[in-house]
């Protein structure tokens, strides 16, 4: 059972992160375009937002992890997983950073005058 549910909810997680960052950085669209109106390069947008972004995502990525290695040792009494305390926290947080990539970069493209007039 946990060898079918294992990587289905490891899908889940990485879908549900990838549009929770997505749509963080597309409610940022005003910010940006008055970043980009200023003379901002869209290089330094993308660096920019996918450094706040990773930010909260690591601190909250390194939370879950600190408590699933608590649970781990006090519940489980035999040997630690490594490719599950290693590989299921590489892959979402590589997961989120290519969504915050992507949703950044097309921030950073889009025209500064269509996005100074979006509504939120």
């Amino acid at each position: 059972m946990f060898v079918v549910l294992g990587p289905l909810l490891l899908a889940l997680a990485a879908l549900g992160i990838y549009a929770v960052v997505a749509y963080s950085v597309s409610r940022r669209t005003t910010e940006i375009g008055v970043k980009l109106a200023l003379g901002a390069t869209p290089s330094r947008i993308i660096s920019q937002v996918m450094g706040q972004t990773m930010r909260v995502v690591v601190a909250g990525a390194l939370a879950g992890w600190a408590l699933a290695f608590l649970v781990s040792i006090h519940l489980v009494r035999g040997p630690i997983a490594l490719s599950v305390f290693v590989g299921v926290p590489a892959i979402l947080l590589s997961v989120s950073a290519f969504a915050c990539w992507v949703s950044a970069r097309r921030a950073a493209l889009v025209d500064p005058l269509k996005a100074l007039r979006t509504e939120e």
